[in-house]
């Protein structure tokens, strides 16, 4: 026999006897064991290093454990209290062993220890509650700095946690019954928003594990309790210093442009402006990876909650991506949305927990649900202003952002925020001494939705590429937007300048407008800053993890599209007769739009009207009727979407069965409210300065 097998067998006759007659004839061996459990604990009371290792006192305890566990059957909390309290219990207290104080191989017989137990029975509960408290790493555990001590930490991290996921996973699959148990056990330990990084990290990542795997079915709740958490740390969590994600992006300068060969929009036909759109989105993806790496070189001082938040919302970021990719995000996202209206929604100041749900959703074919949420309560008067401007912000910034939206929903949104504006400034009357009254609802929604309104068209008007979507965003901008910035009230002097003057550089470089009317719009907004006491939902700031992380995977729109091949865009030459719904070709070329099949019986004329096909059965007739020559390449691909409905860019008379665009409740009709703008030229009229 060898050494080590004469050292098991002596060990297990020992611990056997101290087992089965603790108070009588095994009371020397019970009173030696303790004493031996009391020395490994003192020995490996902190997580030892690699060069710091007892493998001869690892071993010792190795074996204890194993004989310990050879005995499950035997134990009792009554009798052997203070066996189990040196295994299970008062950690924190100088008592007790851990996973995490444990060298590999007495780490393993402890968790087989908790395996027996839970298979025979025997202080099952104990075992469980045990197993579920070593998912988060005892206060007592040292703590490392500098580089090369981090990555000790992270492989030794990983280790255990991996132990620990083996030993769940053989208690579920010999005790299939423990599942609802895990997963109560696992709710109700979560850490406290105080707790330090590693052990907050340790907990989430073992629990979104869960929440993949062994307790797939209770994934809804553990993702509600993860990101009631985050809300709890991201309420407290300090921004000051850290600058948005779009700050770190690159765009090429006029020079960078020249050596490119790109010209001005307008010396393009439309033929290049299609490639030379392509261009720019393969160009937008380059720019995206040089973000992301500036991101994650960036070195933020700021508030150390950050830092923690940082890394907690990238694991939640990673477990929604992975069940995205499998298929299986959609419970996943139906919690989420609970989680928004309950936790996130209600909390303005939260930053960084919400892009769980910007995720989640942007990796959706249908937010369908969030935008009614959101809409319904920005519309109702019922409920208090605060809730209902947070609500439109939401609206607007989602739809900036959202770089995976549909640009026929994109536009659904915005038309129902533009209506509502239009609706509201119809109804609102100057008063005799300077009083505003007005119905449904006050001006601070009023404010809030306006803003939200030019932010997102700022954003969404840079990802047009078809002749339909510059059509309507000229129409919006010139039968709506501009009309409403000349109400009484002076909604532009009440919005932020930064929103004002994104917008005004966007539509001037786009040639929207002409530079007489932004000079207007400048005079309206003043010479004084003004700062929003909101700031808008889904602005990513830039943080190590988190940041370049959205920008890989979340198809985030940071900022708009700069100008390239122009020194100056806010004094570019404008042509007054620049068609925009020409993508970019001027009139004086005769090259007009293209018909658009949006509204049905109608195309788009030379000047810009809706004209009718007059016999013609399609729009390619009609177009050919009126112009003696060849459709040009944009209607080319409007003929791909067949039916095309209410949103420019749409499929089908809808982008959804049942969509809002059909609800007369949500007026989301594009066609409706165009041709309810068309009414409101005149009513702004009277209030021009």
């Amino acid at each position: 026999m060898t050494e080590d097998a004469y050292r098991r067998d002596e060990a297990y006759r020992h611990v056997s006897a101290a087992v089965r007659d603790p108070t009588g004839a095994g009371a020397a061996a019970y009173a030696e064991l303790l004493a031996t459990l009391d020395r490994a604990r003192a020995t490996l009371a902190n997580a030892p290093l690699v060069e710091e290792e007892n493998t001869e006192a690892d071993l010792e305890l190795k074996v204890v454990l194993d004989s310990v566990g050879s005995n499950v059957s035997l134990l009792t909390r009554e009798s052997h209290y203070n066996l189990i309290e040196r295994l299970f219990d008062g950690v924190t207290m100088g008592r007790g062993l851990s996973p995490w104080f444990l060298e590999q191989n007495s780490r393993r017989s402890l968790l087989d220890l908790l395996t027996n137990l839970v298979v025979s029975g025997s202080l099952a509960n104990t075992a469980l509650d045990f197993l579920v408290r070593s998912f988060c790493p005892p206060l007592g555990l040292r703590q490392w700095s500098g580089t090369a001590a981090t990555e000790v930490r992270r492989r030794r991290q990983g280790a255990i946690l991996a132990d620990l996921k083996t030993t769940v996973q053989a208690c579920l699959r010999m005790a299939p019954t423990l599942y609802e148990e895990v997963v109560q056990q696992v709710l109700s330990k979560w850490p406290h928003k105080y707790m330090d990084l590693l052990r907050s990290e340790s907990y989430f990542r073992i629990a979104f594990w869960l929440a993949r795997g062994p307790a797939r079915h209770a994934a809804d709740r553990i993702v509600s309790c993860a990101v009631n958490a985050l809300v709890e740390l991201d309420v407290e969590t300090k921004w000051e210093g850290v600058g948005d994600l779009a700050q770190l992006e690159d765009f090429p300068t006029p020079e960078k442009a020249q050596k490119r060969d790109v010209g001005d929009f307008e010396e393009l036909d439309e033929a290049d402006m299609f490639e030379y759109g392509t261009v720019q989105e393969v160009a937008g993806s380059s720019l995206a990876r040089s973000g992301q790496k500036k991101a994650a070189e960036t070195v933020v001082d700021a508030d150390s909650n950050l830092e923690k938040l940082d890394a907690l919302v990238q694991i939640g970021l990673e477990y929604l991506k992975e069940v995205h990719d499998e298929g299986s995000g959609a419970a996943v996202h139906e919690a989420l949305m609970g989680c928004f209206q309950r936790s996130i929604f209600p909390v303005h100041n939260t930053r960084l927990t919400q892009f769980l749900v910007f995720y989640s959703w942007s990796r959706q074919q249908s937010c369908k649900k969030m935008i009614v949420f959101l809409s319904g309560v920005f519309r109702a008067a019922g409920h208090p202003d605060e809730a209902r401007a947070r609500a439109v912000m939401y609206l607007g910034s989602f739809v900036a952002h959202a770089e995976s939206l549909p640009f026929a929903l994109s536009c659904e949104v915005m038309s129902v925020i533009a209506d509502w504006c239009a609706q509201f400034c119809q109804h609102s009357v100057k008063g005799d001494a300077g009083t505003a009254v007005a119905e449904p609802s006050g001006f601070a929604t009023f404010f809030y939705a306006f803003q939200a309104l030019l932010y997102s068209f700022t954003y969404v008007s840079s990802s047009a590429r078809e002749v339909v979507q510059w059509s309507f965003l000229s129409k919006l901008c010139n039968s709506c937007l501009v009309q409403i910035c000349y109400h009484w009230s002076n909604p532009l002097a009440k919005c932020s300048t930064s929103v004002v003057e994104d917008f005004l550089q966007q539509v001037t470089r786009l040639k929207l407008i002409d530079r007489e009317t932004v000079s207007k719009l400048r005079q309206l907004h003043g010479d004084a800053t003004v700062e929003s006491d909101q700031h808008f939902p889904f602005r990513c700031g830039n943080l190590k993890l988190c940041g370049p992380f959205i920008v890989l995977h979340g198809a985030y729109r940071s900022q708009p599209m700069k100008p390239v091949g122009s020194h100056d865009h806010l004094f570019a030459d404008i042509d007054h007769h620049f068609k925009v719904g020409s993508m970019g070709q001027r009139s004086d070329t005769h090259f007009s739009q293209s018909p658009s099949n949006g509204f049905p019986g109608s195309y788009l004329s030379e000047e810009d009207d809706f004209m009718q096909y007059n016999g013609a059965s399609t729009a390619r007739e009609a177009w050919f009727a009126g112009n003696q020559r060849p459709i040009p390449i944009g209607m080319k691909a409007q003929e791909l979407f067949a039916g095309f409905g209410a949103s420019p860019g749409g499929h089908g008379g809808s982008l959804f069965s049942g969509s809002m665009s059909t609800s007369p409740d949500m007026s989301m009709s594009l066609s409706a409210s165009l041709n309810e703008n068309k009414g409101f030229v005149k009513h702004f009229a009277s209030y021009k300065k």
